[in-house]
C-alpha cells in the first residue's frame, strides 16, 4: 500500500514538474520574442 501511495506522489510530482517546465519554456519564448522585437526597433 505504501508503495502505491509513493508511486502516486512521485507521479504527481513528475507531472507538476513537467507542467512547470512547459510553462517556463513558454514564458522564456515569449520574453525572448519581446526582447528581439524591442531590439529590432532600436536598430
Amino acid at each position: 500500500m505504501d508503495t502505491k501511495l509513493s508511486d502516486q506522489v512521485s507521479r504527481k510530482r513528475y507531472e507538476r514538474e513537467q507542467r512547470a517546465r512547459i510553462e517556463a519554456k513558454s514564458l522564456l519564448e515569449a520574453k525572448s520574442r519581446e526582447l528581439f522585437l524591442v531590439n529590432q526597433e532600436l536598430s
